[in-house]
């Protein structure tokens, strides 16, 4: 990544901070975005950076049960949750699945459709947000053509369009998505790339492994019959392997922090994580296709 310059920074804002989750063979897949003020976004920086403690980064994929990394992703969790509750910060989440009616199509190029969904990510996000200008700083290696994608949110207008608004008369007067900069970051380098990556993390695996990840959770709870013992969830006291208890303990971390904030998060009903208010300040959104003309893209077609 080449590093930012000062006056880069300056020129906008307001920033998001994304990262995606799963390779191309992957049944779900997402991308998380971390979005606020540049001064609340510094501050959640430094929050961060003290919650590592003995490990360098966190990744969701580098969860495998090493204690110190767990515990600084469930401190990454419930820092994020506080800034968020306290409408300092957003966190966005959305998912897709690729066997759907708008993924199953023969020839579907995966990278085009990344950029079209994290362009729809952004703009919903932007909209929340309201009229302000913009930096983006998705995790690098994704193949997106970011020249591109620019454009097309250059092109987008910051409030919906409705069709009964006569301003739709007058579409190229009204105020269109300000978006200065995009930069891919070293995630390894990046405290908010890193909460982005267990944000979206945590959502595909929940609905990877929806049933076993509400049991574990409600198996722990009882076990630990309100000891508030918080990092007794790593210990390998279950079936499961490692790697998937430190994930069972990070979400179950993010529903224990998210519930006295009042965050909205439901794990139940859908049977993975899932936001009924989209509104709200953490948003996990399962995409569904839209009407049956809502298609990925194919190859050869942006």
């Amino acid at each position: 990544m080449t590093p930012l310059t000062q006056a880069a920074v300056s020129n906008y804002s307001h920033a998001a901070y994304g990262d995606e989750s799963g390779t191309h063979s992957d049944l779900y897949q997402g991308i998380g975005l971390v979005s606020g003020s540049e001064k609340n976004l510094e501050s959640l920086r430094g929050e961060l950076a003290r919650c590592l403690g003995d490990t360098s980064h966190v990744e969701w994929k580098e969860l495998t049960g090493h204690a110190p990394k767990t515990k600084a992703a469930c401190a990454f969790v419930e820092r994020s949750l506080h800034n968020a509750a306290a409408n300092r910060i957003r966190i966005d989440v959305l998912t897709w699945d690729l066997t759907d009616a708008r993924h199953a199509v023969p020839g579907r190029d995966d990278t085009a459709n990344l950029a079209r969904h994290y362009w729809r990510l952004f703009v919903t996000v932007g909209r929340r947000w309201g009229n302000v200008s913009w930096g983006l700083f998705p995790d690098e290696g994704s193949g997106v053509n970011w020249k591109t994608l620019k454009y097309f949110v250059s092109q987008t207008a910051v409030q919906r369009r409705h069709d009964s608004d006569l301003l739709t008369l007058f579409e190229e007067h009204r105020s269109r998505f300000n978006l200065k900069h995009i930069h891919e970051t070293n995630s390894e380098q990046c405290t908010l790339t890193q909460l982005a990556d267990l944000f979206v993390g945590m959502a595909c695996f929940s609905r990877e492994h929806s049933g076993e990840t509400q049991q574990w959770i409600a198996d722990m709870r009882e076990k630990q019959s309100g000891q508030g013992n918080l990092f007794a969830d790593v210990a390998p006291e279950t079936n499961h392997s490692n790697p998937k208890k430190a994930k069972f303990a990070v979400i179950k971390r993010l529903k224990d922090c998210a519930a006295p904030l009042k965050l909205g998060i439901n794990l139940s009903t859908k049977g993975y994580l899932w936001t009924p208010k989209p509104s709200n300040p953490v948003n996990f959104w399962p995409y569904e296709p839209q009407h049956e003309l809502d298609k990925a893209p194919v190859r050869n077609r942006w």
